[in-house]
């Protein structure tokens, strides 16, 4: 199934994914690998140049971790990923890191109707040990910032972490991101004069409409990396 969805049925497209050569030729016995490319010399297998390269993991298992960590509401944690699949908890995080690895790069820009949030992240400063305490006060002195884009029709998030969430900053990042006249719910006005604007109120229940705010949804593969957390026990 996965060469024939990377290089068609009969292998007809298949070629060398480190010069593009098409005159490979098929090993008989598969052994180190089952291609060779005679213009690099050097033998590839269809996880040639992804992020299944070197994995001696089977590629079953590595498709049940791609769908249990994108079917999860929260993602899913290594712990979780090893009793599922039969392998050590090491190797369970080892797949996770690749597979969010892949997630990287942007998703806009986005048209029409964003959703854009804020959120602080980090441990509470009550549950550290006395000697990594930082004693700077309380709130998000000593938390990270990540600013989190959703489009509305698609549903994809761009998500990046910030050193300041003020004006600047903020505009930067809807600028990159959005392409006007896009409309923008965000929790404060942001003062752009080429994007319209939605102001919504959590306090009073208000979300901008029937969709759900940006931050929790957007933030919740990252919080269960961040604490080791399953959305499923």
């Amino acid at each position: 199934m996965v060469r024939g969805t990377a290089w068609g049925e009969d292998n007809w497209r298949r070629c060398c994914p480190r010069c593009g050569g098409l005159k490979t030729s098929a090993v008989p016995n598969g052994k180190p690998m089952p291609y060779w490319c005679p213009g690099r010399r050097r033998y590839f297998s269809v996880r040639t140049g992804t992020l299944l390269e070197r994995s001696k993991i089977p590629l079953r298992k590595w498709a049940i971790a791609f769908y249990l960590n994108l079917s999860g509401l929260k993602g899913v944690s290594s712990m979780h990923l090893h009793r599922e699949l039969g392998i050590t908890q090491k190797t369970a995080w080892s797949m996770l890191c690749r597979i969010r690895t892949a997630y990287e790069g942007s998703a806009g820009p986005f048209d029409e109707e964003t959703e854009i949030d804020e959120g602080f992240f980090g441990g509470r400063e009550r549950n550290k040990h006395v000697g990594r305490k930082l004693n700077l006060g309380r709130g998000t002195v000593y938390k990270t910032a990540m600013v989190g884009i959703r489009h509305r029709d698609s549903g994809n998030v761009h998500a990046e972490v910030v050193s300041a969430v003020d004006r600047n900053t903020l505009h930067g990042i809807v600028e990159r991101q959005t392409a006007p006249p896009s409309t923008r719910t965000a929790a404060a006005y942001l003062g752009m004069k080429d994007r319209r604007h939605k102001s919504v109120r959590y306090s009073v229940g208000e979300y901008g409409g029937a969709a759900p705010p940006t931050g929790p949804r957007a933030s919740g593969c990252h919080e269960a990396a961040i604490h080791g957390r399953s959305a499923t026990r």
